[in-house]
């Protein structure tokens, strides 16, 4: 029988003692169980967010589908209608992209407990950031799908475009989802490097002098 002490590593989220973890969430070792809630709390909020949004756009969108229709008198003004149906879609989707830039929350984040911060400036998403990160997957077909297989990961590419993060406000204080700005990070890594000191014994004679 092995008589070696069995290793015991915490969640950096939950707390909660592992035997191992092998997945990251924002590039640190996670339990299984924290990084699913938070996957399944960012699915719950981007379905209800687009739930909601539809709710409103599609009647507006297909009353003025109605409109320009019955609006044409002539045959060639059809692709120009097509045209400006297709532009105000497009619209439509820009519009849904802004949802995170209500100082970091759109309803759905803000009722599932996240938040969306600039990890540049350690601040709430502002619109413009919100724009950033969500342009692609409101306007573009199928891209919504590639984004729900990296949200696991913690950072999806609409994050790194304007270097965004997600947080679970209940855990705001674990260091998997410490939103300091970037630029503070890098220059206290760089003060807290730790000193060489010369032993005073050494006959080195290339070395500096001690005094």
């Amino acid at each position: 029988m092995s008589t070696e002490p069995i290793q015991v590593m915490y969640c950096p989220v939950c707390g909660q003692p592992k035997r191992s973890m092998t997945k990251k969430l924002y590039g640190i070792l996670t339990c299984r169980n924290c990084i699913d809630r938070f996957a399944m709390r960012r699915f719950q909020a981007a379905f209800l967010d687009y739930v909601c949004f539809q709710i409103f756009a599609l009647p507006f969108l297909v009353v003025v589908n109605l409109v320009i229709t019955e609006a044409i008198t002539n045959i060639d003004d059809i692709e120009w209608a097509r045209l400006g149906i297709f532009a105000l879609t497009i619209a439509v989707g820009l519009i849904l992209a802004l949802k995170d830039g209500f100082n970091g929350f759109s309803p759905a984040k803000w009722l599932f407990g996240l938040r969306v911060y600039n990890r540049n400036t350690g601040t709430p998403a502002t619109f413009f950031d919100s724009l950033a990160r969500n342009w692609a997957p409101a306007t573009i077909p199928l891209v919504p799908f590639l984004v729900l297989a990296s949200v696991r990961r913690g950072q999806r590419v609409g994050d790194g475009i304007r270097n965004t993060k997600v947080i679970w406000l209940k855990y705001a204080n674990s260091p998997v989802f410490d939103v300091s700005p970037t630029k503070v990070k890098v220059a206290a890594e760089q003060t807290t490097a730790t000193p060489f000191e010369l032993d005073p014994k050494d006959n080195n004679p290339y070395r500096a002098p001690l005094g």
